[in-house]
């Protein structure tokens, strides 16, 4: 598991190691998720790797951009680990 602090690092570090699985959350200091998500799709070396969406923002919106975007799912925040 590695923690990385922003959307920028986040595209930089997954073109460098192996990803198998992303959770990003929406609300980033510089870009948000949303433009990490849609970059990530644009790269043919990042398009395939899961994203699932994890935020505060709990509208139906949100959700269904995220989805739209290419996130396999969108969860909110705070949840219940059950």
């Amino acid at each position: 598991v590695f923690l990385v602090e922003s959307g920028e690092k986040a595209l930089t570090f997954v073109k460098a190691a192996q990803v198998d699985l992303i959770i990003l959350d929406v609300i980033m200091p510089g870009i948000d998720g949303y433009e990490v998500l849609v970059q990530l799709k644009e790269n043919p070396i990042t398009q395939s790797i899961p994203v699932i969406f994890i935020s505060a923002n709990r509208s139906h919106d949100d959700e269904a951009k995220g989805l739209e975007l290419g996130a396999m799912d969108y969860i909110t925040k705070p949840f219940s680990p059950s």
